[in-house]
């Protein structure tokens, strides 16, 4: 299961960048890519069990 998330041009690509490796380094069951050149952030889980953080993510980028 994934999460895809297409940023705002005017993005803070740093901050993103801040955001991925904090992601990265507290929540090693996240799959995190970061596309600059697209402005595309996805967030995928591999295992079943993880799925509910992946929600939660899916619920604060305002997906329906």
């Amino acid at each position: 299961m994934a999460v895809t998330a297409d940023l705002r041009v005017s993005v803070d690509r740093d901050l993103v960048a801040e955001l991925v490796d904090v992601e990265r380094a507290c929540c090693p069951f996240f799959d995190i890519g970061y596309d600059d050149s697209r402005n595309v952030l996805s967030i995928a889980v591999r295992e079943r069990e993880h799925v509910p953080a992946l929600d939660v993510v899916a619920e604060a980028l305002g997906a329906t």
